[in-house]
């Protein structure tokens, strides 16, 4: 399961479709005004994405009132969270690393409380290979969760 959260045009819907192996036009027209749960069965695993409503790009976390008050509930969420980087294919050949360091405090802050894990999507790209990476990612966080609990 993945939440998507994000300002208005991160290309939340994109990337679920990507995730889930949906081509584009399956994106709804418009913008996400409420929580889509969508799933689908794609590379051997059954995935389900939440699709949130976004903030506009300039609010902060602590502005967006629902997300306010959502987070605080989630039980050590930050070691369960990894940041997508949308748009990759706007990094014109940059490496991700160059565009992370540019991108200021506010970047630098959410990935410290992630432990540093980041992924870079590019959207136009349908392969599957960098659904496949995100996805070895996630399962090995969550592997390294449980090895946690049990020591």
């Amino acid at each position: 399961r993945m939440v998507l959260l994000g300002h208005r045009t991160a290309g939340k819907s994109a990337s679920a479709d990507s995730i889930l192996g949906l081509n584009e036009s399956a994106t709804l027209v418009g913008r996400t005004t409420r929580c889509q749960v969508r799933h689908a069965r794609h590379l051997g695993r059954e995935i389900k994405v939440v699709d949130t409503p976004g903030w506009w790009a300039n609010a902060s976390v602590e502005d967006t009132g629902k997300l306010r008050h959502l987070l605080p509930l989630l039980d050590g969420y930050w070691n369960r969270t990894l940041v997508l980087v949308t748009h990759g294919e706007c990094l014109a050949g940059r490496a991700a690393e160059q565009y992370i360091q540019g991108a200021g405090q506010g970047l630098w802050a959410l990935l410290e409380k992630c432990s540093n894990r980041y992924h870079v999507l590019c959207n136009k790209s349908k392969d599957g290979t960098q659904v496949r990476e995100l996805l070895l990612k996630i399962e090995e966080m969550l592997a390294g969760n449980c090895l946690e609990k049990r020591q």
